[in-house]
């Protein structure tokens, strides 16, 4: 049960940031937008936490190699990271807030310039 509710308060970011991107991105551009954030969340969380952890819980095996139980405790010391990096993404997504409304007036501006004349 826990698990459950906490994947779900995980994830309930998703939809807010998929909205945040189509308010700041102009249209012609919000397809890219969408695939470089979603490259990047990737690249950045489940691509990439997991060959850090490894690397963690490795150092930490390397340093008491010789106790089966430290070698048993590494990879759960290792885990104590997800909550601090979470922390961390949480602190960076609030500090968006500050820039979301001139970021929307300056893609709401670029609408609604008029097209430049292209020469042939």
């Amino acid at each position: 049960v826990c698990i459950f509710i906490g994947e779900t308060l995980l994830f309930l970011n998703w939809a807010i940031t998929a909205d945040i991107l189509m308010f700041v991105v102009i249209p012609t551009r919000r397809a890219t937008a969408v695939a470089f954030q979603s490259f990047t969340s990737h690249l950045l969380g489940d691509a990439g936490s997991p060959y850090l952890i490894g690397l963690i819980s490795d150092a930490l095996q390397q340093s008491y190699a010789t106790s089966a139980l430290w070698r048993f405790l590494s990879l759960g010391y290792a885990l104590m990271l997800c909550p601090f990096i979470i922390v961390l993404g949480g602190m960076f997504f609030l500090a968006t807030a500050l820039f979301f409304l001139d970021d929307r007036e300056k893609a709401e501006k670029q609408l609604a310039r008029p097209p430049s004349s292209v020469r042939v």
